[in-house]
């Protein structure tokens, strides 16, 4: 009987121990999921979003841009320091805060300024203009406020979009829906670092969604999406047919950028209020150091306007533009 017993205890001693060891293990790989790493949070560098006419640059060549005394080109301005008058885009957001980043245009173009006409912001590109950072490519765009991951912080644009024209494919055969074809030009593009970034970008696109002429009076909108974190081309990004619209008429486009937990990202697409193109971003496993962590977002917002142009030029009116976020 002794001997039964001391088996006993002995048996439940073992179990406790080996219960203890694996929710130990578990509980530290939640712990790996949820805070990522020691690394120190990133400050992201506002200063040319702080003050008005900043981000300049002398340029080689003559560009449209308006200039400093001294001759230098401010990438970044707003719509009065070129003409286009009282901004047709409201620094408040619909919860009522101000966002003063978004009323900069990040123009990275020497073929055209940024315009308006009513209540439409016109943003027009021209393939090889970017006399900023050659060889990239053109843009005009504004971007959102950034919002650090946290369950329910999201950041969100809508309003009507009319594509009159994009840029062409400048090299290369193609299909539409492999990623490194050059047709189309940008509209709208969700952003966010992540931890433990390994490759890619230090500021990475997440899912942007591009505009493809189809030659028969309407245009294809894709959504360029990454199969893992700081994926590119085609080995680390997916496109995703979304909708098909007609060119030269405006349809309602809204993204929202957000966090549905603490360490899960999503990119809510809608488009006519109809279609709807939900994309989960992967939290990509990575090994560093003979570690294994997993790379989840930090933060989230959003550009929007026009970029890319390969070839020709390139014509995307936005209006009626709403802005929202939750911190």
């Amino acid at each position: 009987m002794k001997k039964q017993l001391k088996n006993l205890k002995i048996s439940a001693i073992t179990g406790i121990f080996l219960f203890s060891l694996i929710i130990s293990y578990s509980c530290s790989q939640n712990e790996d999921l949820e805070n990522m790493s020691n690394e120190s949070s990133i400050t992201e560098d506002s200063s040319d979003l702080s003050a008005k006419k900043q981000s300049p640059k002398s340029l080689s060549g003559t560009c449209d841009n308006p200039r400093r005394s001294d001759g230098q080109y401010y990438r970044q301005y707003e719509s009065t320091d070129v003409g286009a008058g009282t901004d047709v885009i409201s620094k408040t957001a619909v919860n009522g805060r101000n966002v003063d980043v978004i009323k900069f245009l990040d123009d990275r173009t020497c073929g055209y300024n940024y315009s308006q006409s009513g209540n439409r912001g016109i943003y027009r590109l021209k393939s090889g203009s970017n006399k900023f950072d050659s060889p990239l490519q053109p843009r005009i765009e504004r971007t959102t406020r950034k919002v650090d991951r946290k369950q329910g912080n999201f950041v969100s644009v809508e309003g009507y979009v009319n594509v009159k024209r994009v840029g062409g494919r400048n090299s290369g055969t193609f299909g539409f829906n492999d990623p490194r074809d050059q047709r189309g030009t940008y509209i709208i593009q969700a952003k966010g670092k992540h931890y433990n970034r390994t490759i890619g970008s230090p500021d990475p696109a997440i899912l942007l969604i591009v505009a493809k002429d189809r030659g028969n009076g309407t245009v294809d909108l894709w959504a360029e999406q990454i199969k893992a974190r700081g994926g590119s081309s085609n080995t680390g990004r997916e496109m995703k047919k979304l909708a098909n619209v007609a060119k030269n008429q405006r349809f309602k486009l809204k993204m929202t950028n957000g966090f549905s937990t603490s360490t899960k990202q999503y990119v809510k697409i809608e488009i006519n209020n109809s279609e709807v193109h939900t994309f989960d971003v992967p939290n990509t496993k990575v090994t560093i150091d003979g570690v294994q962590k997993f790379q989840t977002g930090r933060d989230a917002k959003i550009r929007f306007g026009a970029y890319r142009c390969h070839n020709g030029e390139a014509n995307i009116e936005w209006s009626d533009v709403k802005h929202d976020f939750q911190d």
